[in-house]
């Protein structure tokens, strides 16, 4: 509570760091929310503080540092989408339990509604589009988990918004939501 006690904060809780829909939501909130946020303050001293949560920082649990080129991609999903906020390692997920521990999960085979070509059409365009934006990622690590966004307001304030990822087609939050 003491780290938005004056300001609130904005934290995205993130399902990979080498997420493409991880990192674009990253994106997204460093250049299209954190400015309206700056305007909002206006002139306000104290900004408001954005910090990510990771659930997994490397192969295995017991390394507690980024691995490098073959890791999970923290140290690049910091530097180039989180333009170098705070990234705080989430060890016994309580932030991932707090927001429902939800999990995406493929539909059942028999159900007759289940077209995995729509789907699968629907995932490949948005990671060009995504692509095409310049976002790049892996496919290391725990895909199912979901993650999200949670803003929350100064003093007493409580969470303001929450943006829950919805599948893994989701291709971020809307920033005009915020």
């Amino acid at each position: 509570s003491e780290l938005w006690a004056e300001t609130g904060v904005v934290i995205h809780v993130v399902r990979r760091a080498g997420c493409v829909v991880c990192r674009n939501e990253a994106y997204e909130l460093i250049n299209a929310v954190r400015p309206r946020i700056r305007a909002l303050a206006d002139g306000n001293q104290r900004e408001v503080p954005f910090i990510a949560i990771v659930r997994e920082v490397a192969p295995t649990k017991k390394v507690k540092q980024d691995a490098g080129p073959k890791g999970l991609g923290v140290g690049v999903f910091q530097q180039e989408y989180w333009d170098n906020n705070p990234v705080y390692w989430d060890e016994g997920q309580l932030f991932v339990k707090a927001m429902g521990n939800r999990k995406w999960s493929l539909p059942r085979f028999d159900n007759p509604w289940w077209k995995p070509w729509a789907i699968w059409g629907e995932i490949t365009a948005g990671l060009k589009a995504l692509k095409d934006k310049g976002i790049n990622g892996n496919m290391v690590g725990d895909g199912f988990t979901q993650g999200g966004v949670l803003v929350i307001g100064p003093g007493s304030q409580g969470v303001t918004y929450a943006h829950f990822e919805e599948g893994d087609a989701d291709i971020g939050m809307p920033a005009d939501e915020i």
